[in-house]
């Protein structure tokens, strides 16, 4: 991103004729043969997700979550560049970034979006800084048999079946990004009457100190109506939707009960930030660089009145390691 202005990300919600999402008809096969699989196993659990799965292959529409980021600089590298943004993302699994600071914990986050989809399916488009548009989609189903043969669990649709697609005549204009950045395309989004609450929750838990800070704003969007998060509505979002989590430690970074900045020997500089108060957590959370919570640890032993830390590490050494 360009570091003088904010990451900004919009979700929205949005409805496709089911028919033309790339890749339905072979997709419903697999889910098929998935949910006979998992009658044939006695595995009840799958039974009833591929039940839905192969409904939601059949309706009229499919509603999809998309989630787009702007003033990012889009995912480069080739499917095999495995030092490429759209390698890390599409393409790899169980793999973290292997050098720079920022990054992720060996892909586990890339897995999210997939739970929220009800075919589990994802569809990814990108523009990079290249002006290379990219697209691809990707499906995470059981292990199985079709034609014979054996297929893992995880498939993608493009050229020549693995190939991402990179001719933007062969790209549907649905999935066609126009501006730098990427989009994320939850397909058949599992979606609840409340589902713009939720998202605003696991944004406000999981992404208040970025906000804060002035390098994300989100924007959850429905039709005409949209939810914007930034730091002129983070305090007010806060109290209503994560008073058990994004606030409390919110209200730690403000207004501290005691403040450490410490050169660590492994970490180099890292602050961390404590507040003690009745009914807080007990517990800290970690962050890298990118000032999101990746961790929380407990320690009753070193504190034993009640009190919520921040800890971050903001070193670029200590963020590679």
């Amino acid at each position: 991103s360009d570091s003088e202005y904010p990451v900004f990300v919009k979700f929205e919600k949005l409805k496709l004729p089911t028919a033309e999402v790339p890749g339905i008809v072979e997709l419903k096969e697999r889910i098929q043969i998935c949910l006979a699989q998992a009658k044939n196993e006695g595995n009840e659990k799958a039974e009833i997700h591929y039940r839905d799965a192969l409904e939601a292959t059949v309706a009229s529409h499919t509603v999809i979550l998309r989630a787009s980021d702007s003033n990012t600089s889009g995912l480069d590298g080739g499917d095999d560049d495995k030092k490429g943004k759209w390698h890390r993302l599409v393409k790899a699994v169980g793999e973290n970034q292997l050098t720079g600071a920022g990054g992720g914990s060996y892909g586990i986050g890339k897995g999210a979006p997939f739970v929220a989809s009800r075919m589990r399916a994802v569809y990814y488009s990108t523009k990079n800084s290249s002006n290379e548009v990219i697209f691809q989609g990707k499906a995470r189903l059981l292990s199985h048999q079709w034609n014979d043969k054996d297929y893992r669990g995880v498939g993608t649709f493009g050229i020549n079946g693995y190939k991402s697609v990179r001719n933007v005549i062969d790209i549907p204009d649905f999935f066609i990004r126009n501006e730098q950045g990427t989009d994320i395309n939850i397909i058949g989004y599992n979606v609840s009457l409340v589902w713009k609450d939720e998202l605003v929750k696991s944004v406000l838990d999981n992404f208040w100190m970025a906000i804060h800070a002035g390098d994300l704003e989100v924007i959850i969007s429905e039709g005409l109506i949209d939810i914007h998060i930034d730091r002129v509505s983070l305090l007010s979002l806060l109290e209503k939707h994560s008073r058990t989590e994004g606030l409390i430690y919110y209200r730690t970074i403000i207004n501290p009960t005691r403040t450490f900045t410490k050169l660590l020997p492994l970490l180099g500089m890292c602050t961390y930030y404590v507040r003690i108060e009745e009914k807080f957590p007990r517990e800290t959370i970690y962050m890298r660089r990118p000032k999101m919570c990746v961790n929380k640890w407990r320690f009753n032993k070193t504190l034993h009145e009640p009190h919520a830390g921040v800890f971050i590490c903001d070193d670029v050494e200590g963020n590679k390691l």
